[in-house]
């Protein structure tokens, strides 16, 4: 497996089973939650990416905490939905989702391109 593959891994295991109810729905309105999930997601792919190709740098790993962060508060993906794509987010809630995904696969290839 490539570098991006395990960090694909990792992205859906700490964004989906490994995020709890809790944090999927308060993350988007209190910080805690938004902080205790990013603080594992950034964990999961540490920890993925260490041993499946010798891990990130730690500034890396710092910018992908802190775009995540930018991402699940919400406030972000729903500019770009409104502003950018033009579109009536209430009419569109799957959307959302998959705006807020593709962000944060193509942040990850960059994360790990730049290296």
């Amino acid at each position: 497996m490539s570098p991006f593959d395990y960090l694909i891994l990792a992205h859906l295991l700490g964004d989906f089973p490994l995020q709890t109810s809790w944090m999927a729905i308060n993350k988007t309105t209190k910080w805690f939650p938004l902080i205790a999930h990013s603080l594992l997601y950034t964990a999961t792919l540490g920890v993925i990416a260490f041993f499946g190709f010798g891990g990130l740098a730690w500034w890396q790993l710092l910018a992908i905490f802190l775009a995540h962060v930018l991402l699940d508060r919400r406030r972000f993906v729903t500019w770009w939905i409104t502003q950018v794509m033009r579109t009536d987010l209430s009419k569109n809630q799957w959307l959302g989702i998959m705006v807020d995904q593709v962000f944060h696969v193509t942040l990850l290839a960059l994360i790990l391109q730049i290296s």
